[in-house]
């Protein structure tokens, strides 16, 4: 079995916010670490890593590379391996509870009391549906051991 390559720090001084993104990807790293990842998996970590430490001299290309790097890791881990960080449900579920739940909510109670003005007193309602839901679907990731103890704050998606 393979074993993911060591992320070495790159020469230049780091943002603040840099920084922060640099510690959150070594965090994936060190959690991926702990895992058994099928060579395949390991070998498409290796080569985001590689990918990354050609960037080294070139700050800008840097921040792009790691953004990518951290987005196309935790991808591929939750495509493959069913692996998913803190939280992952729970932007999802905001959002789908005001749309499926929030908004015929809203449109309801508005026709019930013949006030279109209403309408909108649905979507905080929808999105506290949503958050439960979506907190019962990360605790439930988390009792099968699928869940990655580290929380992303900002991830791009490059498909």
């Amino acid at each position: 079995m393979s074993s993911i390559s060591d992320v070495k720090e790159p020469n230049f001084e780091f943002t603040k916010r840099l920084e922060q993104r640099w510690l959150q990807f070594n965090q994936l790293i060190d959690q991926l670490r702990e895992r058994e990842l099928p060579d395949e998996i390991v070998e498409f970590i290796n080569a985001q890593i590689s990918e990354l430490q050609k960037t080294y001299d070139d700050k800008k290309a840097f921040s792009k590379q790691l953004t990518k790097a951290q987005s196309k890791t935790l991808h591929e881990v939750s495509t493959k391996l069913k692996l998913l960080v803190k939280g992952h449900y729970l932007g999802l579920g905001m959002t789908l509870g005001m749309s499926v739940f929030g908004l015929p909510i809203g449109v309801a109670l508005s026709f019930a009391i013949d006030n279109m003005a209403f309408i909108g007193i649905g979507l905080p309602f929808g999105m506290i549906i949503g958050m439960l839901l979506a907190l019962s679907y990360d605790n439930k990731a988390k009792q099968e051991g699928r869940q990655l103890d580290i929380s992303v704050n900002k991830t791009v998606n490059t498909k």
